[in-house]
């Protein structure tokens, strides 16, 4: 006999199981509201995966690349847990209304242009000490607060592509 679940109460885990080595497109313009997934480390690319998933909140995701437009328009999406990714790719949170705060782990060696465009980001944290290369502006809010640690405000403020310091505040750590 089958089970029948309720699809606002339904929680994807994608760990044991290996659906593919890159999530292409796979939950996206989702009509399953779909709220909460924790994706596989051993995952290596989500790549429009979740695009337009419009009751997407909360998403785990600890070690694949999040490349282009992986979570574009997921207008609910209000956290994200990358703690392992290397490369954030153009356009990953672009029109992510709901997402207030980022942190961008120290293993992210590239930041994509259009990555936060249209995006509510009130903060954004960056944990390395090298800032990463920015393949084109990232687009934030003028009102988010650029978080960086101490010891490297400087160099983040010089990076190519990096917001302009006389129209974001810098604050060290």
């Amino acid at each position: 006999p089958s089970r029948k679940i309720k699809p606002s109460s339904a929680i994807f885990r994608i760990s044991k199981y290996n659906l593919a080595p890159v999530l292409y497109s796979i939950f996206s313009s989702l009509y399953v509201p779909l709220k909460y997934i924790t994706l596989s480390y051993k995952l290596s690319n989500i790549w429009e995966s979740f695009r337009e998933c419009s009751s997407l909140i909360y998403c785990i995701a600890p070690g694949a690349t999040v490349t282009n437009y992986a979570f574009t328009s997921c207008k609910l999406l209000t956290y994200v847990y990358i703690p392992n990714v290397t490369r954030l790719e153009s356009g990953t949170f672009q029109s992510c209304l709901s997402l207030r705060s980022v942190v961008i782990p120290s293993t992210v060696s590239y930041l994509g242009g259009l990555l936060f465009d249209g995006c509510g980001i009130r903060s954004l944290k960056f944990e390395g000490t090298t800032p990463p290369s920015v393949g084109g502006s990232i687009y934030l809010p003028l009102s988010c607060i650029i978080y960086v640690p101490e010891e490297s405000l400087d160099l983040y403020k010089s990076t190519a592509n990096m917001p302009t310091p006389s129209s974001y505040l810098y604050v060290g750590y």
